[in-house]
């Protein structure tokens, strides 16, 4: 899942969640081209990778680390 908050840039965002101890990335995936010329995200989004392993706390730790701070 690839997200922006607006007003933040990804990698503040990624820091911030990271301090809770839940791993996301931030940047381009890989995608610059796009991400620059065709999105107009020129730093990129924050990723969280949710998958088939990923449950209702995993998705409730994300959304509460987001809204701290």
């Amino acid at each position: 899942m690839a997200f922006n908050l607006p007003g933040q840039a990804p990698v503040e965002v990624a820091r911030r969640v990271g301090r809770h101890g839940i791993a996301v990335t931030a940047g381009h995936a890989y995608a610059q081209r796009l991400a620059n010329e065709h999105l107009a995200l020129p730093h990129g989004v924050v990723r969280a990778s949710l998958l088939h392993y990923s449950n209702h706390e995993d998705v409730a730790a994300l959304m509460h680390a987001l809204a701290q701070d």
